[in-house]
């Protein structure tokens, strides 16, 4: 075995010699990695394995080929585009568009070249999510204020104070001081509830208002606050009040989030428990305790509850735990037929069973993604990985990305990755 160092060329020079060879490519500055390939007699190049920098190519080592090229077919990932705006606090991909919060400052690019369309100045840091409804932006800003912007333009609408919101219909429900029901266009105010119960907790800062939940399902507003462990229906059109519960068997205990699926909501808390209310009177159907609390909810999927921050199956209707393997993941599970793929690893929903793991320690605190066989998302690191959805294997990776804020998505359109971070937007071309 003959190891070879290589700098930057593409296509690079070959080893002249047939067989076996260990070379170092270092790839425009970014990319820095030892790949194992063998010279045929036609000069083809098989790459074998990445092995990552601190391994050592060993004698015998076997593995079936994952990629035929020649040298002139050899690419080095890079962006598409990059966009160097400063930090990306959020963004959503819509109709060709990019768009995103940078500080204080929204901005809309186009999704094929990353040319700027429009750049908006506001008072206030963009946070949250961006949502887009018939042509319009919402958003919420820093200092608990809501925003509506026009989609085409960027120039604000209106804006008014008020926290985390949800869109049903032609109305807006957001958390704030009281709990608010706006008209969707023009911002007016509908009516405003103030729970007593619920007063007390409610602050001005954002970090605060961020654990008030709120969600409408079926004509129903649904509401719980973190600190405090209760949990409100509100009437979504006359905003009275159905009914308030107290599941927590913990009084120090505190609610995280909650999801609704069908005549359920599904509360867990910072320590760990995950209880299960009526939608209908509020009243406590089951509880169950998991361990390690986190800020991600539960999902449903195919007729079952997952518990991603300590990575459980339970039956939706019983609360029995189906399997229960613990590991704690930051970020919303990827399901895809019998699998669920998380930060860099792979489960069997059959039995929990993990499929593979790639562990390079940190965290992936933004959801990654999914495109034609392959995984992608950014660790703590700052870097770029994309593995083999099959074998956890690395593909390749881009050093230098930023971190990933956890309100900002892997966002995939057009066989395109669209990734905001500390270092600005960048897009990847997929299909490539």
């Amino acid at each position: 075995m003959n190891e070879v160092d290589y700098g930057v060329q593409t296509p690079f020079e070959l080893p002249a010699e047939p067989g076996e060879h260990v070379v170092r490519l270092e790839m425009a500055g970014y990319l820095s990695q030892e790949t194992r390939v063998k010279v045929q007699a036609d000069e083809q190049v098989v790459v074998h394995k990445i092995l990552e920098k601190e391994e050592t190519p060993k004698e015998g080592f076997q593995i079936t080929p994952s990629l035929e090229i020649t040298p002139s077919e050899i690419q080095i990932p890079k962006p598409m585009w990059h966009l160097d705006v400063g930090g990306v606090s959020t963004a959503t991909v819509y109709e060709g568009r990019v768009y995103a919060g940078l500080g204080n400052r929204l901005i809309c690019v186009k999704a094929n070249t990353g040319e700027v369309v429009w750049d908006i100045p506001l008072a206030e840091e963009v946070v949250g999510p961006i949502l887009i409804n018939e042509g319009k932006l919402y958003f919420n800003g820093f200092h608990n204020s809501l925003y509506c912007a026009d989609l085409s333009t960027g120039s604000i609408n209106w804006s008014c104070d008020g926290g985390p919101f949800s869109i049903f219909e032609d109305r807006i429900y957001l958390g704030g001081n009281s709990v608010k029901c706006l008209d969707k266009s023009s911002g007016a105010l509908i009516w405003n509830l103030k729970i007593e119960d619920f007063s007390y907790l409610f602050q001005e800062a954002w970090y605060e208002l961020a654990a008030t939940n709120l969600k409408v399902a079926s004509g129903k507003i649904f509401l719980a606050l973190r600190w405090g462990g209760k949990v409100a229906c509100i009437d979504a059109r006359k905003g009275t009040i159905i009914w308030v519960a107290s599941p927590l068997i913990d009084g120090e205990d505190s609610i995280y989030d909650f999801i609704t699926h069908q005549n359920n909501l599904y509360a867990h808390t910072v320590k760990g428990f995950v209880y299960c209310l009526d939608l209908e009177n509020g009243a406590s159907k089951w509880q169950v305790k998991l361990g390690g609390g986190s800020p991600v909810p539960a999902q449903v999927y195919q007729g079952k509850l997952y518990i991603p921050w300590s990575l459980a199956c339970l039956d939706p209707s019983s609360g029995t735990v189906e399997w229960h393997e613990g590991l704690h993941i930051e970020h919303p599970l990827i399901f895809e037929d019998s699998k669920a793929f998380f930060k860099f690893g792979c489960v069997d929903l059959h039995d929990g069973k993990i499929l593979w793991k790639f562990d390079k320690g940190g965290c992936v605190y933004s959801k990654p993604a999914i495109y034609h066989g392959r995984i992608y998302g950014v660790l703590d690191d700052e870097t770029l990985y994309c593995l083999d959805v099959n074998t956890g294997e690395i593909i390749w990776k881009y050093e230098g990305i930023g971190r990933v804020p956890f309100d900002t998505p892997m966002l995939i359109e057009n066989a395109s990755l669209y990734i905001g971070s500390t270092n600005g937007l960048f897009c990847f071309n997929l299909e490539n």
